[in-house]
């Protein structure tokens, strides 16, 4: 976006507020594309001030010369115009995002909002970079309204917040929605499948098994449900994580959630499907202190038992199984850490330039050859690209932001 001529009253505080809104937005949402045999070339950064950024990782991280002092510096790839774009959809945020296969069998990107969800081929994006993202572009190709469920908690949000996206294989999504209930969609039809409803509180987070039709999530209520969309519209399995946490969980972690009600923020299966890795926090009544207590913990599925449990830093805000198979988590703090999966063992702790951390993605190499790497993002414009663990290797920027 080129700065306006200076006679340009009108366009030329438009773009100053625009580049504000970029600059005060927070990342809620990553998601990738990668044709077959590329596993991931393109990313998707959407948020809460109604900005969607697209980035070309192929040209993004493209070799350069190391800065002087060695610091991560803002991706600035010499392809112009082609590496980034961006679509402005304000008034509607972007809450969440996840891939999944749309009709005729092409990718798609979906983002969540306010009680609906954004569909764009990731074709159209694709291509639209070449020329720069236009305003026709958006205009997704499909929009699907999410009508408040039977059985969603009264006192909660009257319109259904899209707080976690989750796509399988082919076209299913299931969306966490703010209302305490769980919306199973299909992307092909445009259609909500299923309302599930087994939360009492906000549902925070939610996660397939790499295989069949289950997935799990976690909410407000301290409670992980295991769902089997061949089943109903009941959990097959509900754990109390909180009670069970007190109960028979690791000492610090007992006593810092008794006598307090705590969360689930983050749960991911893990890809032989009979492990959940689960993470969240106890209600201090601080909201993003970074002193409220956090835990980490992981559930046997099939049977519902807990089978180790840890502190960690500050309360779970994020969590993602990376391509190496540990666990990258992120909280109100501008940083991540690593752990082991299984075990809970900290690894390790790295800075990021989120002040909050909302968004982490595993990025799969193109090659055996490539390193793995992992986007994170939060309450900043920027997004990181770590390679391996703990080399922030590049920070992407929003077009709007870079040619100022």
């Amino acid at each position: 976006m080129q700065p306006p001529q200076a006679h340009d009253g009108d366009a030329y505080r438009e773009s100053i507020l625009k580049l504000n809104r970029i600059r005060e937005g927070t990342v809620y949402g990553l998601a990738t594309h990668g044709p077959e045999g590329e596993p991931c070339t393109h990313l998707a950064a959407g948020t809460d001030m109604g900005f969607l950024h697209v980035f070309d990782l192929r040209r993004e991280m493209e070799p350069r010369a190391a800065a002087a002092d060695d610091a991560p510096a803002e991706a600035d790839s010499p392809h112009a115009g082609a590496a980034r774009g961006s679509l402005d959809m304000w008034p509607r945020p972007v809450l969440s995002a996840c891939t999944a296969q749309g009709p005729g069998g092409g990718d798609v990107l979906v983002c969540g909002g306010v009680s609906e969800l954004s569909v764009w081929r990731w074709s159209d994006l694709v291509a639209g970079l070449e020329d720069g993202l236009d305003e026709d572009a958006s205009t997704p190709h499909a929009r699907m309204h999410l009508d408040q469920a039977p059985g969603h908690a009264p006192h909660l949000s009257g319109s259904v917040e899209c707080n976690m996206l989750a796509g399988d294989a082919g076209a299913s999504v299931v969306v966490a929605g703010s209302d305490g209930v769980l919306y199973a969609c299909d992307v092909e039809s445009e259609s909500v499948v299923r309302a599930l409803a087994g939360h009492a509180d906000y549902v925070h987070c939610v996660s397939w098994a790499a295989k069949g039709a289950t997935f799990c999530s976690g909410g407000e209520d301290g409670v992980v449900c295991l769902w089997d969309l061949r089943a109903g519209g009941r959990p097959a399995r509900r754990v109390d994580l909180h009670e069970t946490l007190v109960r028979s969980g690791d000492a610090q972690v007992a006593a810092a959630l008794r006598d307090k009600k705590s969360f689930v923020s983050g749960v991911q299966v893990q890809a032989e499907g009979g492990m959940a890795m689960c993470g969240g926090g106890a209600d201090t009544g601080n909201l993003m202190s970074t002193k409220m207590p956090g835990w980490l913990c992981e559930l046997h599925l099939g049977s519902g038992l807990l089978v180790t449990s840890t502190r960690a830093p500050s309360a779970v805000q994020e969590m993602a199984i990376t391509a190496h198979g540990e666990l990258a988590v992120g909280g109100p703090e501008a940083g991540i850490t690593y752990w082991s999966a299984p075990g809970l063992s900290q690894i390790s702790k790295v800075q990021v330039s989120a002040k909050s951390v909302f968004a982490i993605k595993p990025l799969p190499s193109r090659d055996a050859l490539q390193p793995m790497a992992t986007a994170v993002a939060g309450s900043s414009y920027l997004v990181d690209i770590f390679v391996e663990r703990g080399f922030c290797a590049r920070s992407l920027v929003p077009p709007a932001v870079a040619v100022r």
